[in-house]
């Protein structure tokens, strides 16, 4: 379970953020006013979002699945190791 959050931290951060960030920071000098500023923005956010996969809330559903079942199984294998002490 611990593989599969670094893994997911690792793609958000280095595949999508941070690419994302670079293009943000490259189209800034060529906004003229506050609205293009804005505009820019909300673009990086969405393309983050949807790279992320954070706007399908069933991506939600299947990730907390993962974790449930996870901790019920963690749960499980301590409650035997110890019951067997």
């Amino acid at each position: 379970m611990l593989l599969y959050v670094h893994n997911l931290e690792y793609y958000m951060l280095v595949e999508v953020i941070e690419p994302q960030w670079d293009i943000l920071l490259k189209k800034l000098p060529t906004c003229r006013d506050l609205d293009q500023i804005l505009e820019c923005h909300r673009n990086f956010q969405n393309e983050c979002l949807v790279k992320c996969m954070l706007n399908n809330p069933n991506h939600f559903e299947v990730c907390d699945l993962l974790i449930f079942i996870e901790c019920s199984t963690l749960a499980k294998e301590a409650l035997s190791l110890y019951s067997s002490l």
